[in-house]
């Protein structure tokens, strides 16, 4: 048989193989095809299937595969096309999936990824976008979210935009950043933030903008930079003695310790007068230490009293006030002691007077440059000066009680139970003890005139102005502090700037009103006035018109007018012609610490001191005004202390010195005031002790450099005696001179106290005639007339201006009276 026939045994024909069968030639059975195989009709083969068509066993054709499948060429069967891929029916492969699409295994097509999904070519799924990224439909891969948006989720299909207050600075971001402290992000979607100091449109200016700030995550600089405070919108500098911090607003601020605020609306922080009775705090109910109340924390409760440092109230039952007490007990203590010792006392003193009085000129001209320094360092405090530094203000607190406040010294408020001790009590303390005092001793002056009218009683009256001389700045200080109101918050309060207890325009402010004008004529007017009147009673005596001053100055101690009137004992220690000069030195004082309390600032209060200052003390050079001139230039140093003392303080409220600086300079302070006060003990001594062995060496005949003998030699004739009478007059810097006998009398260049013979002594007082031998003839200007009469051998010079009988000057007087020209004896 023919291939694609077969035929069996004894066949008569051969048979053609039927479809999905093939044969060779002779063959007697047909052969069915394989899978993926197929043959049609009388095939003498079977032929493969193509790819994407599969047969199955004894297949008459191939079977087309569908969709989503594929098949080699000879496929017995289809397959599915793999996960990501897709066929269409008949492939003979499958395709991948594009990028944005996949397909699970013997799909026919992809399918598009969802949004928040994406997929790379031939995918079998989609994977869903991490959190910062987004992705539409059918993406091939995520989109980072933009600057200013974030997404925190995955699979999503988009970004959100950043709230105000927060940026994104990065794309892709998951999260918003707040801004940081101090910027800010206005709008949402910020891709970066602003900063408030540069950048704010909410302020004016450059400098306006760099007082704001803001909390992190803010979306508008709504609060104020450290130092400011909002207020209304707008951020105003914080007021002094506060902390503004921590975004501020007027309702908190804060007053720092030793301020004080009036109400939490207050726009204006005060320093306390009393620094210790200030807490500080936000509220102002809250501020005052336990015992203090009232505005500014100035008045102590009841059941306490003010510290004498003038810091803070102590309870009643506390004892430190004792320490300044205790001062005035040593003081009173001393007084007591001296009049019960007096006799003994006033016979120490003339045995020692020179050095006595020596000591006593300086140590008053000391006590009164500290006086002032003391009063002039609470004044510039109380105006917001600042605390001089150690080892000076240790110095200065230590010398306190010189001040004679005797106020602070003694706790007078724990006398009052119902009301606290206010400048008004004070002013009126004292005031009215020393007129109290003033009017026992009036009264005992009056009282002992009568009583002994022979006798001059004015020596308590005199007593009465050293001692008045000694409180008078404290007392016009107090006076002087009556009249000045400061005013809180805009004048919404108003209260004695010296004691914020009286209330200003009150009945009690205009008593005291009223009070302290009187006082003012009485004390810092009245008294300088009082005691110019007192001694010109005198100017005839103290500076006679026409008469040398070295003679002058001998004449007012042996001045019987003089001698009686203790008055002129604030007088007699000065030139002839300044015989004034203790009523300038008083109003110095009362400028230098009472008038210098009505400045209420700083710079005017610093101002009107240096200018004093520096007046007053070319004043004192160029006047020279005491007999001493040791003691002028102990007052001129001490002057000069004075202003190097304002200059200082001036370096330290200017911020010119500081730490070590200010040390050094605050030592040297202290030492120059040491150095004064050992100058009035120990230099005194040296002093007087050279005037004695200059006095000693004249007595001998030795005149110091400069100096000239002049002789005089009187006859005796109206006792039958004769005798010889030697005065020398030395330098006339030296200040004195020497006589034979033993009397001395000094002051002012001059000594005229003339030897007298033992015949003269013996007389027993009538007036003698004498001549002066003629080398003693002198001619023309004033001439000093003495008289020799004698009582007891005391030898009393009278001095006058008259003509001689040649017209310059009697060389022999009336009563053997004889005048020298006093150009040869200075």
């Amino acid at each position: 048989c023919d291939s694609g026939t077969w035929s069996g045994t004894i066949a008569t024909s051969c048979t053609d193989c039927v479809a999905g069968r093939s044969s060779g030639s002779g063959a007697s059975a047909c052969i069915a095809c394989d899978g993926g195989y197929y043959s049609d009709k009388a095939s003498s083969a079977c032929t493969k299937c193509d790819s994407g068509t599969w047969s199955n066993w004894s297949a008459a054709s191939c079977v087309v595969c569908v969709a989503g499948k594929l098949s080699s060429s000879g496929a017995s069967t289809c397959v599915d096309c793999d996960a990501g891929k897709y066929s269409d029916a008949g492939a003979g492969a499958c395709t991948a999936c594009g990028s944005g699409t996949y397909s699970a295994a013997g799909r026919r097509n992809c399918s598009s990824c969802d949004s928040g999904a994406y997929s790379n070519a031939g995918a079998a799924a989609c994977t869903a976008c991490d959190s910062g990224t987004y992705s539409d439909a059918g993406a091939a891969a995520c989109t980072k979210c933009d600057l200013g948006r974030y997404q925190d989720k995955n699979r999503s299909e988009g970004c959100v935009d950043c709230d105000a207050g927060k940026y994104a600075g990065r794309t892709g971001s998951t999260r918003c950043e707040p801004c940081s402290a101090g910027y800010y992000a206005s709008s949402s979607g910020a891709q970066t933030c602003l900063k408030c100091s540069s950048d704010w449109e909410g302020a004016a200016d450059a400098e306006m903008r760099a007082r704001y700030h803001s909390v992190e995550g803010a979306s508008a600089c709504n609060r104020c930079a450290d130092g400011y405070y909002m207020h209304s919108g707008d951020c105003d500098v914080c007021p002094n003695n506060a902390e503004c911090c921590d975004g501020a607003t007027l309702q908190s601020i804060t007053p720092l310790p030793g301020s004080y605020r009036f109400t939490n609306t207050s726009k204006r922080v005060y320093a306390c007068p009393m620094v210790g009775n200030c807490l500080g705090g936000i509220r102002p109910q809250e501020q005052c230490l336990e015992g203090s109340e009232g505005p500014l924390c100035a008045i102590c409760s009841s059941e306490f009293f003010m510290h004498s440092s003038g810091e803070r109230c102590e309870p009643c039952g506390d004892t430190s006030f004792l320490a300044s007490g205790l001062v005035l007990l040593v003081v009173s203590i001393a007084v007591i002691i001296a009049v019960w010792r007096r006799t003994r006392l006033v016979a120490f003193y003339h045995a020692r007077k020179e050095q006595l009085d020596a000591i006593g000129q300086r140590a008053n001209s000391f006590f009164v440059t500290m006086q002032i320094l003391l009063i002039y360092q609470h004044t510039r405090i109380q105006v917001g000066g600042t605390q001089v530094p150690s080892p000076y203000d240790d110095f200065l607190e230590m010398l306190e009680p010189l001040t004679f406040d005797f106020v602070t010294w003694v706790p007078l408020e724990c006398m009052f139970n119902d009301r606290s001790f206010d400048h008004l009590d004070a002013l009126l303390f004292e005031t009215l003890v020393p007129l109290g005092l003033f009017a026992l001793t009036l009264l005992h002056t009056v009282v002992q005139r009568r009583m002994h009218p022979g006798k001059d009683p004015s020596r308590p009256m005199a007593l009465y102005v050293q001692a008045l001389f000694l409180v008078l700045p404290v007392i016009s200080q107090r006076i002087t502090k009556s009249f000045s109101c400061s005013f809180y918050d805009g004048r919404r309060f108003a209260f004695l700037s010296a004691g914020p207890s009286i209330e200003c325009y009150s009945d009690r402010y205009w008593f005291m009103y009223a009070y302290g004008v009187c006082m003012m004529l009485i004390f810092p007017i009245g008294t300088p006035l009082a005691m110019l009147t007192m001694l010109a009673k005198y100017r005839e005596h103290l500076n006679p018109v026409g008469m040398p001053e070295s003679v002058v100055v001998q004449r007012r101690k042996n001045d019987p007018v003089l001698v009686e009137a203790p008055i002129v004992s604030f007088a007699i220690i000065f030139r002839p012609k300044w015989w004034w000069w203790e009523c300038y030195n008083m109003v110095r004082r009362l400028m230098l610490t009472c008038m210098v309390a009505l400045y209420d600032t700083l710079p005017s209060t610093t101002v009107f001191m240096v200018a004093v200052s520096i007046v007053t003390l070319v004043f004192e050079r160029e006047a020279k005004p005491y007999i001493d001139p040791f003691l002028s230039v102990f007052t001129y140093l001490a002057a000069w202390q004075i202003l190097l003392f304002i200059l200082y303080c001036l370096l330290i409220d200017a911020n010119f010195t500081d730490g070590s600086q200010s040390v050094i300079i605050s030592s040297i302070c202290m030492l120059t005031n040491v150095f004064l006060c050992l100058v009035v003990f120990f230099d005194t001594r040296d002093h007087v002790a050279k005037r004695k062995r200059q006095t000693a060496r004249m007595q001998a005949g030795v005149l110091d450099e400069g100096g000239f003998e002049l002789n005089s030699v009187y006859s005796a004739s109206d006792n039958g005696g004769g005798g010889k009478a030697t005065q020398r007059v030395g330098d006339r810097g030296d200040g004195e001179a020497a006589e034979g006998s033993g009397m001395d009398r000094m002051g002012g260049g001059l000594m005229h106290n003339p030897m007298t013979t033992a015949a003269q002594a013996g007389h027993g007082g009538g007036p003698t005639d004498s001549k002066p031998d003629r080398e003693d003839e002198r001619a023309g200007g004033r001439v000093l007339k003495e008289s020799n009469s004698h009582h007891g051998g005391i030898h009393d010079g009278h001095y006058e201006d008259e003509p001689s009988s040649n017209g310059q000057g009697p060389e022999v007087g009336e009563g053997g009276e004889r005048w020298l020209d006093p150009k040869n004896l200075v």
